[in-house]
């Protein structure tokens, strides 16, 4: 296991200066100010007492590649980590996002942020407020201890990431900045924009009234309203059409009005999407439900109007289309747009190629992005799955299952613990599809994730009827719930000559229906020694079938020790 020294050395080569954290986040060393413009040194750090340390800071500012760090204090809800990283345009899994004692932090680089001012706090909905550090300051990297007692980690990277945090645009901070307040290095406070009155007023109208006339009063007062107070009205206008449900209605006249005011069209289309998806995540958390109004059509039995699928279209036009759940492996998410809500995926292989890995990696993905899962195993008890997970975090699943687990191998598993994200994952053993309809029903997850097609009960059907009625039976599912279902397909055994050959849809076992249901397919295939026939830890994602995607492939290396994949070529190989 790394020490910290060796942990600070790795931030250390990336740029950045560290000092050791003791008790209650504080400096052990009293030469702290001098690296706040002097870059160390590796003797510098390495003449450091950490040995004595509780944890690991990094200074930020111009002497680290111009490093900010965002703290969402007391912050309980994943989803407003996934706001914060749409809003800067970063990946939902993007590897320097931080769970830390009480919230959450995203590290980032700003070179052409001013340097003149070191921290400024906002607030922000869903946290006690929202803090950037910028200059002159430092805060605590994994792996650190919150005087709480709770561990900094790293949310979607196993160790210190190996690149330097994204560069994003000052703008944005500083947007998000503009909807609170700005203090310096003192706590003074500098500046504190008050929300334009007019367009305050009008939106508590229109919330308490339902009157949209009101709506064209703020719009007319957001034309008005100064530098400072434009984006807060406008993205607190937008949230307020966005809750009942009309925003799509207003969108254009919300454009206008920002760009009238002075705002920029990025800034305006970057608050009015923030408000857009707010909302929705908070109807999907079913924490504030919406009852969009109905057209005629739409009121009989679920009939929707062509005018309202093409309005539906239309918005698609101005604002990228959601991929659904992403996929472990950006380059599979880009080919395959995701997981999608009513979707069928089927993610298929021969034996031992690794697909309950990379299903347990999907899921693992999915609730840190904070959707509930249910997993359905048809031949792994939920301890079996737990000692795959803990894998990841540097259990050995030789040692375990040989009796012979050390102390590294607890340590793995309390790590493995510390992850709240594992409570969004739900899982279950049965066979029958009636047992988990009901269970999807009931738990309501975001994603159905089955293991596997072949190892369903089929009663007295035939393997080809049997097999036929369940894949019918999880695309019911899926559009039924409105979710995306991933199901791990067997494929028919190879003959001799075609064993090390990538697979292809007629491949699959029972393929007729599965092909037919499934809106993507995806295989794991991995090579194998000629002589010995023993699977190589190389390998590919094959996109076979992926409606409004692209077929080919992405290369892998296995790891079997921590059921991880790790993508090995550049750039995607798109299919002619």
């Amino acid at each position: 296991m790394a020490t910290k020294l060796q942990l600070a050395q790795s931030y250390h080569s990336l740029g950045l200066n560290v000092l050791p954290i003791g008790a209650e986040k504080r400096p052990i060393v009293d030469t702290w100010d001098r690296w706040k413009h002097e870059r160390q040194t590796a003797d510098d750090v390495g003449a450091f007492a950490w040995d004595d340390a509780k944890g690991i800071g990094v200074i930020a500012g111009p002497v680290s590649e111009h490093l900010v760090n965002i703290d969402a204090d007391r912050c309980t809800d994943v989803a407003v980590l996934q706001e914060l990283l749409d809003f800067l345009w970063l990946p939902s899994d993007y590897p320097w996002a931080v769970r830390t004692g009480h919230g959450f932090q995203i590290w980032v680089r700003c070179p052409d942020l001013e340097a003149d001012a070191g921290v400024l706090k906002a607030p922000y909905e869903g946290t006690d407020h929202l803090e950037l550090r910028w200059n002159e300051c430092y805060s605590v990297v994994p792996p650190s201890r919150h005087p709480s007692g709770k561990h900094y980690t790293f949310l979607y990277a196993q160790g210190v990431p190996s690149e330097l945090p994204a560069e994003v645009a000052a703008e944005d901070l500083l947007v998000m900045a503009e909807w609170g307040a700005r203090i310096d290095g003192t706590g003074e406070k500098r500046y504190d924009p008050p929300a334009a009155e007019a367009v305050k007023e009008a939106v508590m109208h229109f919330r308490t009234s339902g009157d949209e006339a009101m709506i064209e009063v703020a719009v007319r007062a957001l034309e008005k309203t100064e530098k400072g107070e434009r984006n807060a009205s406008l993205y607190h206008l937008a949230l307020a059409l966005a809750y009942a449900g009309v925003l799509d209605r207003w969108a254009e006249r919300l454009t206008l009005a920002g760009e009238r005011s002075g705002l920029r069209p990025r800034e305006v289309d970057r608050s009015i999407c923030s408000a857009r998806g707010r909302a929705q995540r908070k109807r999907e958390a079913k924490e504030t439900p919406v009852e969009t109004p109905m057209t005629p059509g739409e009121a009989l039995q679920g009939i929707v109007t062509l005018r309202s699928a093409l309005s539906q279209v239309k918005h698609y036009t101005r604002h990228p289309l959601p991929r659904g759940i992403d996929f472990p492996w950006s380059r599979v998410t880009w080919m395959t747009r995701g997981l999608r809500p009513g979707w069928l995926c089927y993610l298929a292989g021969y034996t031992s190629m690794g697909k309950t890995a990379a299903a347990i990696e999907i899921t693992v993905t999915a609730a840190r992005s904070g959707k509930r899962v249910l997993f359905v195993s048809c031949e792994m008890s939920p301890d079996e799955i737990g000692v795959r997970v803990a894998q990841r975090w540097g259990l050995s699943g030789r040692r375990f299952y040989a009796g012979r687990a050390g102390v590294d191998d607890e340590r793995a598993v309390d790590r493995a613990l510390e992850v709240e994200a594992y409570d969004w994952v739900g899982i279950a053993y049965t066979r029958k599809m009636a047992e988990i309809e009901a269970m999807a029903t009931a738990y309501d997850p975001g994603l159905l994730v089955v293991d596997y097609l072949q190892f369903l009960d089929i009663g007295r059907d035939s393997r080809l009827e049997g097999t036929t009625r369940n894949s019918h039976a999880l695309k019911d599912i899926a559009r039924r719930l409105e979710i995306p279902v991933l199901c791990l397909s067997q494929l028919r055994r190879a003959d001799r000559s075609q064993r090390f050959a990538v697979p292809a849809l007629d491949d699959l076992r029972d393929s007729g229906s599965v092909e037919q249901d499934a809106d993507q397919v995806i295989f794991v295939h991995r090579e194998r020694e000629e002589q010995t026939r023993t699977v190589l830890p190389n390998g590919e994602f094959v996109v076979a079938k992926a409606r409004m995607g692209e077929q080919g492939s992405v290369k892998f290396t296995f790891d079997g020790g921590a059921q991880t994949f790790r993508v090995l070529d550049s750039e995607h190989e798109v299919a002619a």
